[in-house]
């Protein structure tokens, strides 16, 4: 798994991808941001280009790893500074 946490979603890319974990059809997608299948289209394209993979399952894959994976630092990094003070 790559490391790289350098991804920037926009808030329709960040819409789209959690309703596709959530489990919702394309046309319900669309219904909720009200748009056509063409930019429906456009923007999971360039969801798959920042992360790297070719369809949505992957895509809520690698972005789920990707925040356990940022998670695990913040919660590494905040033991590491408790620590630090006791001691």
């Amino acid at each position: 798994m790559s490391t790289n946490l350098n991804i920037s979603l926009c808030p329709n890319e960040i819409v789209i991808l959690k309703s596709i974990a959530l489990g919702m059809s394309c046309q319900m997608i669309q219904r909720l941001l009200e748009m056509n299948s063409l930019d429906y289209q456009k923007i999971c394209s360039s969801i798959f280009a920042k992360l790297n993979v070719n369809n949505s399952y992957a895509a809520v894959r690698i972005a789920y790893r990707k925040i356990l994976f940022l998670r695990r630092i913040i919660v590494l990094y905040y033991e590491n500074l408790v620590v630090n003070k006791i001691v």
